[in-house]
């Protein structure tokens, strides 16, 4: 663990005994896999201070750290919702909402009335329609890439944008990234 490995590092509990207040813990699923077993040695008196924010299925999360768990879900990003980003900033952006509407308004507020109060903020929510896109082989997406490539100047986030939204094209942004990057190395040996 790189906790032992470096020599700036403190253990979480070192650090959590140092401070009062509040725990935010804001992770996407594969970070908050790697730290759980860190979390969950934390004494009971600091469970009761964490507030989790991530996409992760509260299934999936340690049965220990279920109850601490904000319930935000994929109704945070429904049509209107004021928080709205991308899937990566789920868990920033559910902090951000958690601090600026919840734990301001109930600052001593333990777990079960905040999650009560961010159900109450979901419930006015409605889950973003999931939109049926064309799947395309890797050659037809880098296809399209170079045929429309000027029209977003070659800039990449406008490219998996437009290939979304306009071509109704589905591809996940890390094989994006890849196709992105072949198609500019084609061009460039093109040259």
């Amino acid at each position: 663990m790189l906790t032992t490995l470096s020599p700036y590092s403190e253990h979480l509990t070192t650090v959590v005994q140092k401070f009062g207040g509040h725990i935010l813990v804001a992770l996407p699923a594969t970070y908050l896999t790697m730290v759980a077993p860190q979390i969950e040695e934390l004494p009971g008196a600091a469970h009761r201070r964490l507030r989790i924010f991530t996409r992760m299925p509260l299934h999936s999360i340690p049965v220990a750290l279920a109850p601490y768990t904000m319930p935000y879900d994929k109704r945070f990003d429904g049509i209107g919702a004021p928080y709205q980003g991308t899937q990566g900033d789920f868990a920033q952006r559910a902090l951000l909402h958690f601090v600026e509407r919840i734990l301001l308004a109930e600052p001593r507020g333990r777990h079960e009335t905040h999650a009560e109060a961010v159900d109450a903020f979901l419930a006015s929510l409605r889950a973003p329609p999931i939109p049926n896109r064309r799947r395309l082989s890797d050659r037809e997406v880098i296809g399209l890439i170079h045929r429309h490539w000027d029209t977003v100047s070659g800039q990449s986030s406008r490219m998996l944008r437009f290939l979304r939204d306009d071509l109704n094209v589905a591809c996940e942004q890390g094989r994006f990234r890849d196709l992105f990057r072949a198609a500019k190395d084609e061009r460039r040996a093109s040259i």
